[in-house]
């Protein structure tokens, strides 16, 4: 387990966020590796068949050929929206104010909470809301408009997942706060 966790740290420390993209490729190769190292030492190999896939597109990826299991699917009218890797903080923001409420507070005090923990390490604010001291808005009404549908099943998933994870491991809002600082020290995320 420590093995794993020291090749996870050394993938995050390559890991820029999206400013190099080379760089990041090979980070996350790191990181899959790392997992897949741990799961056939734990005798899984077989079970993990679809990571080594996927480690094969990044490397096919990283030199230039095309990676059918990465190939984008045809999307349905309408704009594409935001990328995961941009939104997935964002649920993890929305599961957090939802169980600080679900602790008591208001939406407005939650929200507040979230926003100011997320300022603090790499949330890029709304070109709208920049400089006024109520970003907390832009996060309360992007949590709403995942609770109408309006973000992908993927990120609902997320939002889901987190909190049912820290309800269940009984850490509740901190929990997923933490888990936010940790991603915000290499994590970058565009406007809301």
């Amino acid at each position: 387990m420590n093995r794993l966790r020291d090749d996870l740290r050394e993938a995050r420390q390559r890991f820029t966020g999206g400013a190099d993209h080379d760089a990041d490729l090979e980070a996350t190769a790191m990181a899959l590796n790392a997992v897949l190292t741990f799961l056939q030492a734990q005798g899984m190999a077989s079970e993990a068949q679809p990571l080594i896939g996927l480690l094969g597109a990044l490397a096919d990826i990283s030199t230039g050929r095309e990676a059918p299991l990465l190939r984008p699917r045809k999307r349905g009218p309408g704009k594409p929206g935001k990328a995961h890797e941009y939104e997935a903080p964002l649920a993890l923001a929305s599961a957090a104010i939802s169980l600080l409420i679900e602790e008591g507070s208001s939406e407005p005090e939650a929200a507040q909470q979230v926003a100011r923990a997320l300022e603090s390490r790499f949330l890029s604010l709304p070109t709208s809301l920049r400089g006024n001291s109520q970003n907390w808005q832009a996060l309360a009404e992007w949590r709403r408009k995942l609770h109408r549908g309006k973000k992908s099943a993927g990120i609902r998933a997320i939002y889901d997942k987190a909190k049912a994870d820290a309800k269940e491991n009984g850490g509740g809002a901190a929990s997923l706060l933490s888990v936010i600082d940790e991603l915000g020290k290499t994590a970058q995320t565009p406007p809301i």
